[in-house]
């Protein structure tokens, strides 16, 4: 009987030790993606802050990128811009040019989206829509339809 209790114990315990251990970084960004997908930005945030400094260098990626999208979608415009200038590299450029645009610094964004585009990098095709969009909206459709 006393036997049996104490082995209670103990997967109790066990039980409670695996559920407090920490999470793998794929499962943590799974977790925050699906924060994001169902509308808590600020959870999701902290969950890819703490992401953006991962060893495996993918995760990390996408993790900044969606951290400055989740600051960005709190309206923490300020925050996402350190962040993307923090963060630095070719795949944060579109993002940070998505905040300057929302915040009114359009010849700022036309420029990171320039540099976007130029760099090659993964979303270099959304850059250069994103170009043409700002070119339109001033009313340079010749430079628009030249990208």
């Amino acid at each position: 009987m006393i036997r049996a209790r104490w082995s209670g114990l103990l997967l109790m315990a066990l039980g409670a030790c695996a559920a407090a251990a920490p999470q793998d970084d794929p499962t943590r960004l799974a977790h925050a993606r699906a924060q994001l997908r169902r509308g808590a930005y600020d959870s999701a945030a902290t969950g890819f802050g703490e992401l953006a400094s991962s060893r495996d260098t993918t995760i990390a990626v996408v993790a900044q990128r969606n951290h400055v999208r989740a600051l960005a979608e709190r309206g923490r415009y300020d925050d996402a811009e350190a962040a993307a200038r923090r963060y630095r590299g070719p795949s944060l450029l579109v993002p940070l040019g998505d905040v300057l645009r929302t915040r009114g610094r359009l010849a700022e964004a036309e420029s990171v989206y320039t540099r976007a585009g130029n760099a090659r990098t993964v979303d270099s095709l959304t850059a250069a829509l994103r170009l043409g969009e700002l070119r339109v909206e001033r009313g340079d459709r010749a430079g628009a339809t030249r990208i």
